[in-house]
């Protein structure tokens, strides 16, 4: 179980970059200072078809892989986000995707902050090895995936709105949409599941964004997450 969003460059667009599935193999650099854990994952993205992920255990500004090319996707171990995601930020501001590694230690809290720093992703670290590396494929074409006793770990995390209403002065039909959003559905799907033009879901992606205080369709995915708005979070 897992959440899952495709999305293009245009935050509310809601176009997906490619098809799942159609992409070739793509780099990975793995950020972590547990060595086993992570050549083991190495492994089992090098399986996947992913071109040879490297180990580093310290944060490389250049985020070179070998051939001197930045990697398609970063996995960051939790240890080395940053007591104040600072190195999580900084990695996800440089423009790749970065999903962040969690073991069984880390609490709601963690995760939501993680997400809300712009990681576009949230992996157990015991994650089920072909469920991990289809997670990596999914960022790698644009999508947002946390894992699900991640998700369960977020939505019972205590927020500072946490007094609130779980929608925050959202209309039903924005709720709605967040809700599609966090499943997955582009802005046209989300028009044609509502009877609604997709010009109109664009306006009230944007009023919901900004009604959230949010910047992006990532950290609305990890918002209904958060608040449970959803029962059940399907990979896509």
């Amino acid at each position: 179980m897992v959440s899952a969003q495709q999305h293009g460059s245009d935050e509310a667009s809601g176009q997906p970059t490619c098809v799942a599935g159609s992409c070739p193999g793509c780099s990975v650099e793995i950020y972590s200072p547990h060595a086993l854990e992570a050549e083991g994952i190495g492994d089992l993205l090098r399986e996947a078809g992913c071109v040879t992920p490297r180990l580093t255990t310290t944060l490389d500004p250049d985020l070179a892989t070998d051939d001197g090319a930045p990697p398609d996707v970063i996995l960051l171990d939790g240890c080395l986000c940053g007591d104040d995601m600072s190195a999580l930020r900084e990695l996800a501001a440089g423009g790749r995707p970065v999903i962040v590694l969690v073991g069984p230690e880390r609490d709601g809290a963690f995760i939501h902050g993680v997400m809300r720093a712009g990681a576009k992703g949230c992996l157990s670290c015991d994650e089920e090895p072909q469920r991990f590396a289809t997670c990596v494929r999914m960022v790698f074409q644009g999508a947002v995936v946390i894992s699900s006793d991640a998700a369960v770990r977020m939505a019972g995390a205590p927020t500072s709105g946490s007094s609130q209403s779980t929608t925050d002065g959202l209309t039903t039909r924005q709720q709605q949409v967040a809700v599609m959003v966090a499943q997955g559905a582009s802005n046209k799907e989300i028009g044609d599941a509502l009877c609604i033009s997709e010009h109109t879901v664009k306006i009230q992606l944007g009023q919901i964004l900004e009604k959230l205080n949010l910047c992006n369709r990532q950290q609305l995915a990890a918002y209904v997450a958060e608040q449970g708005m959803l029962d059940d979070i399907q990979l896509v």
